[in-house]
């Protein structure tokens, strides 16, 4: 995956969001995570050591897509809280749900400029936010379906999976833009 000249900053940073937060304060939080966290060394070095690229768009959300999809496993929040882990909480821990792929997926695209949007949709016919993924270049990163949603999926994960970049489409959905 990545060779040991990134160094990951050894703390476990996160936010926990006030459980009366809406999924609009939520999405503004993830966006000021990212962009605080896109200005670090570490996530630069990630940037390219990935050959993450403007130029390169749906290579770039493809590697992308694979690297958050092999660096960490599915893990939801407890019931009624809302976690944001930044991408060396979710780098260290190797777990992460759906807000933590996009932080980490956002944080690198962001690191070289590349543009990124955060996309918060509303799953199967309910009204209810339930679910967000990246947008970059144009291009869906939701490595979240490739995930069993129990978090075992790591045990039967073949190193050799491969994720492209998908989008379903949604009803109900709004954007946030880094």
């Amino acid at each position: 995956m990545l060779n040991n000249r990134v160094k990951i900053p050894h703390f476990n940073e996160k936010v926990q969001i006030s459980e009366r937060a809406n999924v609009h304060e939520t999405a503004d939080v993830m966006r000021q995570i990212i962009e605080i966290e896109s200005k670090k060394p570490y996530v630069l070095n990630l940037a390219r050591e990935l050959s993450i690229s403007l130029n390169e768009p749906y290579k770039s959300a493809f590697v992308l897509s694979n690297f958050a999809f092999n660096a960490a496993t599915f893990e939801p929040d407890t019931n009624g809280i809302q976690v944001i882990k930044t991408p060396a909480a979710t780098l260290r821990t190797k777990r992460g749900n759906c807000v933590d792929y996009t932080v980490l997926i956002g944080a690198i695209a962001n690191a070289l400029n590349i543009p990124v949007i955060i996309k918060v949709v509303a799953i199967g016919d309910g009204e209810n936010f339930g679910h967000v993924y990246p947008i970059v270049n144009g291009l869906p990163c939701d490595v979240v379906p490739y995930q069993r949603q129990d978090g075992t999926e790591h045990l039967h994960r073949k190193n050799e999976t491969v994720v492209y970049p998908i989008e379903k489409e949604y009803n109900k959905y709004f954007i946030v833009e880094i």
